[in-house]
């Protein structure tokens, strides 16, 4: 193994010459994933305003034999294709942003007795849902970690259970929704009023009065500013005593050429312009994924089994750690025009 200068160190044993490996590997749970302490310090400078944001990415494998793999919805190819699925938890806010933890989706054709000897999968596991595991993982780092929100894109904000489970733990949310999404229009009360109607109705009957124009972040060239607007809603449910209210955040580009659509449980009183915020903290984890991948080696692997695969994220989240602190130190001494939003994140041009 080389040292962090680039000469190899014969005899030595990594873990004992560099005191950061090993309080890295110290802090390690089997397979899981460490936490940097530098993420927990910053959130914790950061007065937990911070944002969890949780997302998937897909890695593309032309063969069978790695754990995990099947035919699926890649993110990244924007396809079904042959690839195995991660699913991560990242942190933003306050100038800091980081990966915390990840882990391998598994599909069910992966928990049979023949592949899981394959895989060296853990006879514990179980098969979960891709918002069951984001949401062990929110458990498991959520209170290491100061925050206010947690965010993601639709594959968690539709799913009923996702965000109710949320409510029961009392985070605050905002998460993306599809724009077939059918709900209720509602007052503060939870009554509900008219018919059921999808998100995309609702955005046309609002008056163009109601859309406020917002700051998101100062671009390279000019200011990103949205529209937005809110509204009270319900959302069905198959048992009625599980209907509450939430509000529908709407946030478009000002030519009206995308719109984005999500559901929050923010507290009544909550301003307009926080919600943006929270929502807009989603493409940091996108823009890391793209950067471990570009630059760390985070899809550059041969391992097989489900250990090796957790190992081999341990250590490009160490890399990519260190690559984003210096991009940070970076930012922070440099003279030039330095955007307000970590990496540049927000609507802007995102998805």
């Amino acid at each position: 193994m080389a040292s962090p200068g680039g000469t190899g160190v014969r005899g030595c044993n990594p873990w004992a010459c560099n005191p950061a490996l090993w309080w890295w590997r110290a802090e390690r749970r089997g397979d899981e994933a460490a936490l940097p302490v530098v993420v927990e310090y910053r959130a914790s400078q950061h007065r937990g305003k911070g944002v969890l944001v949780v997302d998937g990415s897909g890695f593309p494998k032309k063969g069978d034999k790695s754990v995990g793999v099947q035919r699926q919805w890649c993110g990244r190819l924007g396809k079904e294709e042959n690839c195995q699925v991660g699913e991560f938890l990242a942190y933003a806010g306050g100038g800091s942003y980081m990966l915390l933890d990840g882990e391998l989706y598994l599909p069910r054709s992966w928990l049979t007795r023949r592949r899981r000897k394959e895989g060296k999968i853990p006879k514990a596991l179980t098969f979960r849902t891709r918002w069951e595991i984001v949401a062990a993982l929110l458990q498991k780092h959520g209170a290491s970690v100061p925050h206010a929100w947690v965010t993601g894109d639709e594959d968690y904000g539709v799913p009923n259970a996702f965000r109710d489970l949320l409510h029961h733990r009392k985070e605050t949310y905002i998460l993306e929704v599809k724009l077939n999404t059918r709900v209720w229009l509602a007052n503060a009360g939870g009554d509900t009023l008219g018919t059921l109607l999808n998100v995309g109705r609702v955005a046309q009957q609002i008056a163009p009065a109601r859309w406020r124009r917002l700051h998101v972040r100062d671009g390279e060239k000019e200011p990103i500013e949205v529209e937005a607007t809110r509204a009270w809603v319900v959302t069905p449910r198959d048992n009625e005593k599980d209907q509450r209210v939430e509000t529908l955040v709407l946030v478009r580009k000002p030519d009206g050429s995308k719109m984005w659509q999500l559901l929050t449980n923010a507290p009544k009183g909550t301003p307009l312009s926080e919600m943006v915020r929270a929502a807009s903290c989603r493409h940091a984890i996108e823009e890391l994924l793209e950067l471990g991948k570009g630059d760390v080696g985070l899809d550059e692997y041969e391992v097989r089994s489900y250990r090796g695969w957790h190992h081999h994220l341990t250590l490009t989240m160490l890399a990519l750690w260190f690559t984003v602190k210096q991009h940070l130190e970076l930012e922070k001494n440099s003279d030039a025009h330095r955007s307000t939003t970590p990496m540049g994140y927000g609507f802007g041009d995102g998805k």
